[in-house]
């Protein structure tokens, strides 16, 4: 519970120099298939991959800098293996 008390939003700040560029292509199709699937008519099917990733929060602009990029959640969740690592050198992936 005091976990969810502290209001941490790291994971949804604008990553400066990344982009879609450091998405990986094929994850980011399997979900909007899987999405298309679960949901046919859902009208962010008809979005483009920048507008669905805002919607999903892996994509924003700053109102303040008006910076706009990827944000962790967007790079975590669809991010090529080496662009994640560049963010988080901690990051292992354990299947």
């Amino acid at each position: 519970m005091l976990a969810e008390a502290i209001h941490d939003t790291r994971d949804a700040d604008v990553l400066p120099g990344f982009g879609i560029g450091d998405l990986d292509a094929d994850s980011l199709a399997a979900y909007r298939n899987l999405f298309r699937s679960s949901k046919p008519g859902h009208p962010w099917l008809a979005l483009d991959h920048r507008e669905m990733l805002r919607r999903l929060g892996g994509w924003k602009r700053d109102r303040e800098s008006g910076a706009e990029g990827l944000t962790l959640a967007g790079l975590l969740m669809f991010g090529q293996l080496h662009t994640i690592r560049e963010e988080v050198d901690t990051y292992l992936l354990d299947c």
